[in-house]
């Protein structure tokens, strides 16, 4: 026997083991109520050295339980009613000084339980059961839920109900040891003369035999009598023969040794039931490695293929042709300009809106939507593997694995739209400053230096033009004030001259060519000052995105990596392992 408890804790101990790292493989409910079961196990296999025998009797409504119990007590311990019962609760009938399972719950026993000083059943703790045909399904699973806490069953019938379905869909789900379940056709005496017609009472139990075999019972023990008969002398023998059977097997006295095999037996038997259920979750996950393996090597090449320059185009989009004008505008209003060259700059910035055909969608200027369709493609980075990997779990009922993988993705779209924000707020600062006032430093001055410069160079022409090469070159062998002056008449009376009209047309002309050339190079200037600033703020940009979603997909995959040892480690028999 030490050997055979030893065995079961073992047993125990390695399932408890599979089932606690089953974290992804197994719904957190189920994976809770396993261990839980598993605990009350190795608490009951804890407890197999008390000499008591837990014996529940289990029947649908107007079997005679109630008779039976009081006909084994010998005294009234359970009322009797032919109608539906009106408790709910289990009515225990034990030896004074015995208790019943110490983790019974209270609120399922009835009070006051019935004691008894018979020294003959001492090791004996009797449970009338509820109809369990007559419970609402949450009370009846709490109910039924005792059955794991018992030693031996007693299922009872009667010639009008052995056929009825509940019955055998209680007896299906109990994970007990066949030879330490029992089975009564009580009620015999409803038989139209049992003594004259033998023959009936063999093909009820044949049919009740079959009926058994057929629900998974190999070789049923059934006793037949009538419990309201079983205790009366003058009784028929077939109505209480089998009675006083029953009553001297149930109350045998039984070794210490045979009482912990039953226990060990029934132990034994859930457990063998729990470990097929693991063994069948098996089996489905062993197929799960060939298709979970193209999913995770494509995670791998998009990780190995992933970069910032990916990225850069998705993130460039948002600068629209207004986020763009923007920005030049934003340039060229700081650049202080001479005069006419900024002028013609500010008028060639184009109009407030962009024109019909141009791309008018917001950009990184007014803070795009979340669910600006720019951004699908940098979500379809992560959601595509994602909703592979969650349509694949989901098929092998992997409902916690799928639901962790979707949280990544779900996670991603949150970092996406962090990205979005940091890309609006940092295009916010970045046209602040290009349009801060103040000077733009030495090589804004030296620009507008030369822009003078150009603009000068066509009136110096102009004043050649009117006061004539001749007077001018004279001035500057003798100048003097009286010669300046003559020579500045000159210049104005020219200008009511046709061929100084000319000169200061020719002179406007070139001033307005002169400043279109230089406001074209601002201009020009303007454009590849933003397309460098544009290329350096979508790199920072996508680099960020990049590592962000690099830590995403490595994350995929190192749970993809665990949930696959997960499935090899629950698939890791223990007894396998000992035998080999």
């Amino acid at each position: 026997m030490q050997s055979e408890r030893k065995e079961l804790t073992g047993r125990i101990e390695d399932l408890a083991r599979r089932v606690e790292s089953a974290r992804y493989l197994l719904p957190e409910e189920q994976r809770r109520d396993w261990l839980k079961g598993l605990d009350a196990l190795r608490q009951r296999l804890a407890e197999t050295g008390e000499p008591l025998l837990h014996v529940g009797l289990l029947g649908g409504t107007g079997v005679g339980k109630s008779t039976l119990i009081n006909a084994l007590a010998g005294e009234t311990i359970s009322s009797v009613s032919d109608r539906r019962p009106h408790t709910d609760r289990i009515i225990v009938y034990r030896h004074a000084d015995a208790l019943p399972p110490a983790d019974s719950p209270p609120f399922l026993l009835g009070e006051p339980q019935r004691t008894h000083r018979n020294e003959q059943i001492r090791h004996l703790t009797v449970y009338d059961f509820p109809d369990f045909d007559s419970l609402v399904t949450e009370h009846r699973q709490r109910v039924l839920g005792f059955l794991d806490r018992l030693d031996l069953i007693v299922w009872i019938s009667s010639p009008e109900k052995y056929g009825d379905l509940p019955f055998y869909e209680t007896l299906k789900s109990c994970d007990k040891h066949q030879e330490n379940m029992v089975f009564v056709m009580n009620k015999i005496d409803k038989i139209t003369s049992p003594d004259a017609a033998p023959q009936e009472v063999s093909r009820l139990i044949g049919d009740f035999s079959l009926k058994l075999k057929d629900a998974g019972i190999r070789a049923p023990r059934i006793y037949q009598f009538s419990a309201r008969q079983g205790t009366n002398p003058q009784a028929a023998p077939c109505l209480r023969d089998d009675f006083l059977r029953f009553r001297e097997s149930l109350f045998r006295q039984r070794k210490h040794k045979e009482i912990l095999a039953i226990k060990a037996a029934n132990i034994a038997v859930e457990l063998d039931s729990l470990h097929n259920r693991v063994q069948g979750l098996c089996a489905r996950l062993g197929l799960l490695r060939a298709p979970l393996e193209p999913v995770l090597a494509s995670v791998r090449g998009r990780l190995q293929a992933l970069s910032g320059k990916a990225l850069q185009p998705v993130l460039d989009r948002f600068f629209t042709d207004r986020t763009l004008a923007l920005l030049h505008r934003s340039w060229l209003a700081r650049q202080e300009a001479v005069a006419p060259v900024g002028l013609l700059c500010r008028l060639w910035k184009g109009p407030e809106n962009p024109g019909p055909g141009k791309d008018e969608r917001p950009g990184w200027e007014s803070a795009p939507d979340p669910d600006d369709e720019r951004l699908g493609s940098l979500k379809q980075e992560l959601s595509i593997p994602v909703d592979r990997l969650a349509t694949l779990l989901y098929r092998f009922e992997l409902t916690e694995a799928a639901e962790a993988f979707k949280d990544v993705g779900r996670e991603w779209e949150l970092e996406v739209e962090s990205i979005r924000r940091a890309g609006s707020e940092r295009f916010s600062l970045l046209a602040e400053a290009l349009s801060s006032s103040g000077s733009p430093g030495i090589g804004g001055r030296l620009r507008r230096m030369v822009q003078r410069l150009w603009l000068s160079l066509p009136l110096f022409l102009l004043l050649v033009a009117l006061a004539g090469p001749e007077r001018i070159e004279a001035f500057a062998e003798q100048p003097g004030v009286a010669d300046a002056l003559r020579m500045g008449l000159q210049i104005v009376l020219s200008l009511f001259r046709p061929d100084g009209l000319v000169a200061l047309i020719a002179f406007i002309l070139i001033e307005i060519l002169l400043s279109l050339w230089l406001a074209h190079r601002e201009v020009r200037e303007a454009g590849r000052t933003i397309d460098k600033l544009r290329g350096k703020f979508t790199r920072q940009l996508a680099q960020e995105a990049e590592s962000k979603l690099q830590a995403r997909l490595r994350q995929i995959e190192a749970m993809a990596g665990d949930l696959l040892q997960e499935v090899e480690a629950f698939s890791r028999d223990g007894r396998g392992e000992e035998a080999a």
